[in-house]
């Protein structure tokens, strides 16, 4: 699987996530307390032996959705897509490291939703985020 995952379609611009330069990022969360409490709680930049997710709105505003643009189609490698509403995926964070480790074996990224929200059940093997109209 790669580790790279497109942001793509009804977009100004192509995004390509990388979540491994992720570690260093000052946005990241520590992913042990969002699940648990939906509090998005950053963590210094330094830190690296935790879990950790980031915010996928700064990555959505920055392909820059064109004006029709309503809803994020998230492809997995081996399940039908999930369509999120663009507000609703706006809300999500995603996953990108388990007690320091890259996640590998189903990602490189997890997507949690929103606080309340299935957060023992994220989405895993995401392949493309593809934003429609």
């Amino acid at each position: 699987m790669s580790a790279v995952v497109p942001i793509k379609g009804a977009t100004q611009f192509t995004i390509n996530l990388d979540p491994g330069v992720w570690i260093f990022d000052k946005r990241k969360i520590d992913l042990d307390t969002y699940i648990r409490t939906g509090e998005a709680k950053q963590v210094p930049e330094r830190e690296i032996s935790g879990s950790y997710a980031i915010p996928f709105e700064p990555f959505l505003n920055h392909a820059e959705p064109l004006p029709g643009a309503n809803k994020v189609v998230c492809h997995l490698k081996n399940s039908q897509p999930v369509v999120l509403s663009l507000a609703e995926a706006k809300k999500c964070y995603l996953a990108f490291a388990l007690n320091g480790k890259p996640l590998t074996e189903d990602g490189p990224l997890h997507l949690y939703f929103g606080p309340g929200r299935h957060q023992d059940e994220p989405l895993k093997n995401i392949v493309c985020f593809e934003v429609k109209e």
